[in-house]
This record gives C-alpha cells, sequence and structure tokens, in this order.
C-alpha cells in the first residue's frame, strides 16, 4: 500500500491518512482516521505519530480499524507527510486489520 499523506477530510475538517492502493477505481481512496486521543496508541494496530514528525499541529494517533473508503473529492489540502518508519508501522496496523 502507499500512504499519499495525511489529508484534510472536506466533511468534517478532520485529518485523516489517505491510503492509495492497487484498486479498481481511480476515484475512491483508503482512509485511516486520525485522533489526537494519544492514549489509544497503545491498542494494537494503532500507531502514534509526533506532531514534529507528521507536520500535524499535535501529536495523534493513526486508527487503521477505522479504515473507511472515501470519495478522493472529499479530500481537502494535503497537510502533512509519513516518513518511512512511521508507514511501515501503519502497513502492519493494516494487515493486521485486513488479516493479510
Amino acid at each position: 500500500m502507499e500512504h499519499v499523506g495525511i489529508r484534510n477530510a472536506m466533511s468534517s475538517r478532520r485529518g485523516c491518512i489517505s491510503i492509495r492502493s492497487n484498486c479498481s477505481t481511480k476515484s475512491c481512496r483508503g482512509s485511516a482516521a486520525l485522533t489526537s486521543n494519544v492514549d489509544r496508541a497503545a491498542l494494537a494496530g494503532n500507531v502514534l505519530l509526533p506532531g514534529h514528525v507528521t507536520g500535524l499541529p499535535r501529536a495523534s494517533v493513526a486508527v487503521p480499524l477505522g479504515l473507511e473508503l472515501i470519495d478522493r473529492s472529499w479530500l481537502d489540502d494535503l497537510i502533512g507527510q509519513l516518513p518511512q518508519p512511521l508507514m511501515a508501522a501503519l502497513d502492519e496496523g493494516l494487515r493486521a486489520v485486513l488479516a493479510l
């Protein structure tokens, strides 16, 4: 899976991880939810995203269990990037959630 970056989802103006894969439709993207509740980083599959590393205003947690398929038109500006180690950790979380 290729993580395109951290984006604002226009419907709620909340950040999400935009995930691109080899899906049959180019108009949709996978989206992993973000939460600012850093205590959730302790849950299996979740990934702590330090704000100073990702460009987010504060530390957040990616929640692969909240994976959704959303229309690309719902995505707004790119607001951050995941460095390779965090992408690898998120990949592991996604594999666990999707039983891959």
